[in-house]
């Protein structure tokens, strides 16, 4: 494929063209809300064109544009939407025009415009958009060969000249390509046998007028009588060129040469295609390096201490929709969102959960529904009961409703707690909560972790306090 083993849009939407297809109107959608969350995930970019949008074999979208501001990317983004369906069908789903026709003005918020693309979207499924996509994006890369590739590439090797115009279907003469007529047998004893060995051969004009074993053989018809006299001069240079033998081995000289042009094809896909498998291996083991060659000063260990015991300690993970990654599968996980406004509500992934499958690795989507209320943070006892056993590590996306709630997860119970390898990329913010005390709030710097051996610790301290009557 192109570069980083991926296609363009662009290309993705010419190499269905070409096959008098079209790219269907919510795998476009799919393709803008994977742009959608790319630039939530890692920065806004501003798209010039269906360019800029790749996508790889594996169905993952990649942007391509400069880094900019939310609003220039999210109008971007709707320009290369706006520009997709106008390449797909004309019968687009009243949600997408809705979508497809709204003013640009409107437009400076990604997650608006993901909420949109995600409502035209329902229900959302992953894998299957991806794998249509993967399939459309390989094909694109590797298209199959014309019809008269092969016819092409014989008439260069035989040295044929070929004609002005394109012929390579033509399965019939002009009306002046009248096949040559050569009497085989004049001349020729055949003790007795001219009655049924006499032919008359049309020398075919190209390969590709043998369509099989049938087109291909010459025809053969009784037509001279027996005792012809030999005429030297009539037969000079066709009887050679006319004869059984010589029309076996030039029949056989084209078949081998067809062979060859085959054996070239399937090496040249077979040598792609192990090259394609060399590139993603390189790929996971650079992934695989770079993850052993990480700098531990990221990542740090937090201890949290709390006076009462079986108060449940959460850690603030970000506004929904928000992705955790690196969790253990097979693992009970616990989250709870609030809002302003909304009572808190709980959700919970159990430990027999079924994941899916991605080509980023196992995914599991978490809706969580705020009711309107009372906003205090009166949580509730937790839910979680049997942890389950590690099956590896995947990532869950949390989704809420309203959007835009925080969203906190708990890592355990008081009075101690320790979780690994936090990230310290950013500041860090607690929630200990337990009935009848005032909740707990507290943010954590990266500076709050101190080195501590070959790690970095933060030691944090929480003291409850009971509420007032």
């Amino acid at each position: 494929m192109s570069a980083a083993g991926s296609v363009s849009v662009d290309e993705l939407v010419r190499s269905l063209d070409r096959k008098s297809s079209t790219l269907p109107a919510e795998i476009a959608a799919f393709i803008a809300f994977s742009g959608a969350e790319s630039m939530l995930e890692q920065g806004p970019r501003e798209l010039t064109g269906l360019s800029q949008v790749r996508v790889n074999e594996n169905g993952n979208v990649v942007l391509h544009g400069p880094a900019c501001e939310e609003a220039p990317g999210a109008r971007s983004l709707h320009r290369v939407l706006v520009s997709m369906l106008q390449a797909s069908s004309r019968n687009l789903p009243p949600a997408l025009q809705r979508l497809r026709d709204r003013p640009e003005s409107e437009l400076s918020s990604l997650r608006s415009l993901l909420d949109q693309l995600e409502a035209t979207l329902v229900p959302l499924n992953r894998t299957a958009s991806r794998r249509v996509l993967a399939r459309f994006a390989r094909e694109a890369a590797h298209p199959l060969i014309d019809d008269g590739a092969v016819d092409d590439a014989l008439s260069s090797l035989l040295g044929e000249e070929q004609p002005a115009n394109d012929g390579r279907r033509a399965r019939s003469l002009e009306p002046d390509a009248r096949p040559l007529q050569v009497d085989l047998l004049e001349g020729l004893d055949l003790d007795g046998d001219e009655h049924y060995l006499e032919t008359k051969v049309s020398a075919p004009s190209r390969l590709s007028d043998f369509d099989g074993a049938t087109s291909a053989r010459p025809s053969v018809r009784p037509s001279l009588s027996p005792g012809r006299p030999s005429t030297r001069s009539q037969a000079s240079g066709l009887e050679e060129l006319g004869s059984p033998s010589s029309s076996r081995k030039l029949f056989l000289g084209f078949a081998l040469v067809a062979a060859a042009v085959l054996v070239v094809i399937v090496a040249t896909s077979i040598r792609d295609e192990n090259a394609r498998q060399d590139l993603l291996q390189a790929e996971a083991a650079a992934a695989k390096a770079e993850l052993k060659t990480a700098p531990s000063a990221n990542v740090g260990d937090l201890l949290v201490h709390v006076s009462e015991p079986n108060a449940q300690v959460l850690r603030y993970v970000g506004r929904a929709p928000v992705s955790i990654d690196k969790l253990p599968v097979g693992v009970a996980h616990e989250f709870v969102a609030s809002a302003e406004g909304h009572q808190p509500t709980r959700a919970l992934v159990p430990a027999n959960a079924e994941w899916e499958a991605t080509a980023e690795g196992a995914r599991y989507e978490l809706a969580m529904q705020l009711d309107e209320g009372n906003d205090a943070l009166e949580l509730g006892p937790s839910r979680l009961t049997a942890q389950g056993s590690a099956k590896g590590t995947g990532t869950i996306r949390v989704i809420t409703t309203p959007r835009s709630a925080r969203v906190y997860q708990l890592i355990g119970f008081s009075p101690d707690v320790k979780v690994e390898n936090v990230p310290l990329d950013g500041p860090q913010e607690l929630l200990i909560y337990r009935d009848g005390f005032a909740p707990v709030l507290r943010g954590l710097q990266p500076s709050d972790f101190t080195p501590r051996g070959d790690k970095r610790v933060a030691d944090v301290t929480i003291e409850l306090k009971k509420k007032r009557q």
